[in-house]
């Protein structure tokens, strides 16, 4: 569905900056069904990463992590998702999605001899600017591809080795089969989920200030990023150092199942605790 509405969106785009919020604005004011569109794929972003953390919530409670194939592929997905996330965040030229290019780029500044020609070659130039939104462009469409292998490798290595049960049966016979019963169960919940999301939750969950054409000049009031990237944004207002709140970030990046992994213990032993 995101790839669908990605490609029917390009018919809109524009290689020149100062049209691009004004074509985005108007394919959704005035095309057929615009509006649901670019609404749709920006919401559903945020809806597939809720469902990937409950996913890897649910996963690291039943112990999946005993299957490290599965396990580290699906780690894996997530990465790409992040990273697809943030690239099609800067697209529409909006106020907050250009200075939150902006902020996010410059921490590469902090890696010793090559963070100014790196910030550049990221930028594609020496400002967030028309070549820094191509190259982002070409890359959210180029990322998803990769990613979309990642999730068939995903797919086959939890045939080939398994997946555990929440109720911990090991025998394959009382288990039921995925397909079809699991698949048309979940195609009409979800189907619901996302049209209530969709149409229910715009007002409160679209930001206001992307909605405004982006000025260089002045940027906004409070730089804030997406809820799935608070994490990174917590770490870095902890730490007074940009260095070691970039190497926090990264590690955060590598740790996260392990992240997920605490968690899970740590609620899994208070409700044994209420149980008791």
């Amino acid at each position: 569905m995101q790839v669908a509405r990605g490609l029917l969106l390009v018919i809109f785009y524009t290689n020149r900056v100062e049209k691009r919020f004004e074509r985005v604005e108007r394919a959704a004011r005035e095309a057929l069904f615009g509006w649901e569109l670019r609404r749709a794929h920006m919401l559903l972003a945020n809806l597939l990463f809720l469902f990937m953390f409950l996913h890897m919530f649910r996963g690291a409670f039943i112990r999946s992590w005993k299957r490290p194939s599965v396990w580290g592929v699906g780690w894996a997905v997530l990465v790409r998702f992040i990273a697809v996330a943030f690239l099609g965040y800067v697209l529409p030229w909006g106020q907050m999605s250009v200075w939150g290019a902006a902020v996010i780029t410059n921490f590469l500044r902090v890696v010793p001899a090559l963070g100014e020609p790196l910030v550049s070659w990221v930028w594609a130039g020496y400002s967030v600017r028309g070549p820094t939104l191509k190259s982002f462009f070409m890359l959210h469409f180029i990322v998803p591809l990769g990613r979309g292998l990642l999730v068939f490798c995903h797919l086959f290595v939890l045939h080939v080795f398994g997946s555990r049960s929440a109720r911990g049966m090991a025998d394959y016979s009382l288990k039921t089969r995925f397909f079809p019963k699991f698949i048309l169960k979940d195609r009409l919940v979800i189907g619901l989920i996302i049209w209530g999301f969709v149409i229910g939750l715009v007002v409160f969950w679209l930001e206001e200030e992307n909605f405004l054409l982006a000025d260089l000049v002045s940027s906004p009031l409070h730089i804030k990023p997406e809820w799935y990237f608070l994490f990174f944004y917590g770490e870095l207002r902890r730490v007074p150092s940009k260095l070691i709140g970039v190497v926090l970030i990264g590690l955060s990046v590598l740790g996260l199942g392990v992240s997920i992994l605490s968690w899970s213990n740590l609620l899994k032993r208070n409700l044994k605790k209420i149980c008791l």
